[in-house]
């Protein structure tokens, strides 16, 4: 095994934010069926499916919602509890056989048991390839002792085999396991490497994301306490406790990590963000919240409670929407990426569970080039009260909207949108869904998060990041045509070695077709150009341009070597 990884400084900065509650898109409905008895422990995958355990009057048992229905997954005399949920709809929970817990998992059609010994076995994750691992619980020497264990979908292999408790594993989708013993572990499918030394940065609440990092709290003395992160090199400290308790961390796939900072001496607890670079304190007020969860939109929801009740509160990067208008007693709130809220709240005489839902444009939602004059498949999820769309596109970054379909409204939650063609790139278009009822009433909207570009021309190279271009020899510029309005006489071709104060023309006169690609002569320089772009132009027979690019960002050419 590796040694421990030694931790270095974080350097950041505190920052308040205003915090304003808004009600919203959101659509609430109670998806639990179980008028008498308790439901609890909701899960959600990224297509909105729910899993949860509900108490039967006898015993516990596993409930799937999938968009629209409810399915009992067991039906049996003992309890089955503890379920998780992949995005492929994938049911992995632990559940009592009469002796001891067994793992149990239910592929979208068939129920298999993957344990049959004679002790517990506890506390399953799944990913989305369908690898579970888990841990039991058996006596070593006269003492209590758990293992970590991985199924791979086939087989089942035994992670760990010494004289310690471990505990807490967990799985992401790249099938790199993590998990608590006499120290932090990270398995990489390989190779067991030992993160920290027995004690020391703790290791509550463990998490980790598909890029291997780790995030936990050490409930230490004010010393060695707080939140930390293994960011798959080093171990840093994102926040020391200085009297403060720093708990509940949780971290999404870009690194950014949530947790509730709450004074020692008594006090509401806060919701924390650490974004990479710097710490944020997103609420201030006397209320306190609990359980913050962030998606890999960077989209958080959390508890609020206050001496009336406790409401779900979600973040969107800007204001904060409370998604359950009377206060009640709420628990464990779960969002998913297009931002669907799943939790438990006590209504009449018992919990249940309820899903807060909207319409969440899934693509294109920012950022992404989108063909002209192609089909393109636009893609949203929506809430179960919406049973018909319609989708309208801007290209002025939402001043005006076109139509993107003939008909009144689109009945699926997908479009094949044919792009229009146009003279020129388009840089700041967004797409627009509203979901309507069936008698016609608005329910709930969305929009891309950011502008993306109807792309009728890409310069491919040369742009930023790529090596240094010696002068005096040659380079290939490359480029891609989509549809253009006028059929492409020409190319015309430029380049800037200041970016973009003066231009020279390339003289294409001897290759001048659009083919994608030109073998350009880089011009003699004597000191080393670090601001050079490349333009592109794209003319009809008439001279008229019908398409056009530049370099997304500077370029070297760098003088060529003495000889």
């Amino acid at each position: 095994m590796k040694k421990p990884l030694f931790l270095s400084a974080l350097c950041v900065i505190l920052i308040f934010c205003l915090n304003s509650v808004c009600y919203s898109q959101y659509v609430i409905k109670k998806i639990s069926r179980n008028p008498y008895y308790d439901d609890a422990n909701p899960q959600i995958n990224n297509n909105g499916q729910v899993v949860w355990e509900g108490y039967d009057g006898t015993d516990w048992e596993i409930f799937l919602y999938d968009g629209s229905t409810t399915t009992q997954l067991t039906n049996n005399s003992y309890d089955d509890t503890h379920p998780q949920i992949n995005d492929n709809g994938y049911v992995v929970w632990e559940g009592y056989d009469g002796t001891d817990s067994e793992i149990f998992l239910y592929d979208g059609i068939d129920t298999i048991q993957i344990t049959d010994n004679s002790y517990d076995d506890l506390d399953p994750q799944i990913n989305n390839n369908g690898y579970v691992v888990w841990r039991d619980r058996h006596l070593y020497f006269g003492g209590p002792d758990s293992e970590i264990y991985l199924y791979d979908g086939s087989n089942t292999i035994q992670l760990t085999d010494n004289a310690f408790s471990d505990f807490d594993p967990q799985i992401n989708n790249n099938g790199v396991v993590a998990w608590v013993g006499n120290g932090l572990f990270l398995y990489d499918g390989t190779t067991i490497t030992q993160l920290t030394g027995e004690y020391s940065y703790g290791g509550e609440d463990l998490q980790i994301n598909d890029d291997g990092y780790l995030v936990w709290f050490a409930d230490h003395a004010a010393e060695e306490g707080g939140v930390y992160m293994y960011n798959g090199a080093e171990i840093i400290r994102v926040i020391k406790n200085r009297g403060y308790e720093n708990r509940d961390p949780d971290m999404n796939d870009m690194g950014h990590v949530v947790w509730i900072r709450e004074p020692i001496e008594g006090g509401p607890g806060k919701v924390m963000l650490f974004d990479g670079t710097r710490k944020v304190q997103l609420t201030n007020n006397l209320d306190s919240e609990n359980n913050p969860k962030i998606n890999n939109k960077g989209e958080i929801a959390c508890t609020r409670c206050s001496t009336s009740g406790c409401s779900v509160i979600v973040y969107n990067g800007v204001t904060f929407t409370e998604l359950t208008i009377s206060p009640r007693y709420v628990l464990g709130p779960q969002i998913n990426d297009h931002g669907f809220v799943v939790f438990q709240s006590f209504s009449e005489s018992n919990n249940d569970i309820y899903l807060a839902s909207r319409v969440s444009v899934i693509s294109p939602d920012g950022g992404e080039p989108v063909p002209s004059g192609q089909a393109y498949t636009i893609r949203w999820a929506g809430p179960s009260q919406a049973v018909k769309y319609k989708v309208r596109y801007s290209m002025d970054n939402g001043l005006t909207w076109n139509k993107a379909h003939q008909q009144a409204f689109v009945t699926e939650k997908t479009l094949d949108w044919n792009v229009p063609v146009l003279p020129g790139n388009k840089r700041k278009c967004l797409v627009k869904v509203a979901g309507f009822d069936a008698s016609g009433t608005a329910v709930s909207r969305d929009q891309s998060d950011t502008p993306f570009t109807i792309e009728i021309l890409r310069l491919t190279s040369p742009n930023a990041g790529e090596p240094p271009i010696t002068s005096g020899g040659q380079h290939t510029i490359t480029w891609t045509t989509n549809d253009t309005v006028a059929e492409v006489h020409h190319i015309v071709l430029s380049y800037t070695l200041n970016n973009g104060l003066t231009w020279k023309k390339i003289d294409t006169s001897a290759d001048s077709a659009d083919d994608g690609s030109f073998i350009w002569n880089v011009p003699d320089v004597s000191n080393q150009k670090d601001n050079c772009k490349v333009k592109i132009l794209l003319e009809d027979s008439s001279g008229n341009t019908v398409g056009s690019d530049v370099s997304d960002g500077v370029f070297t050419i760098q003088p060529a070597p003495l000889r």
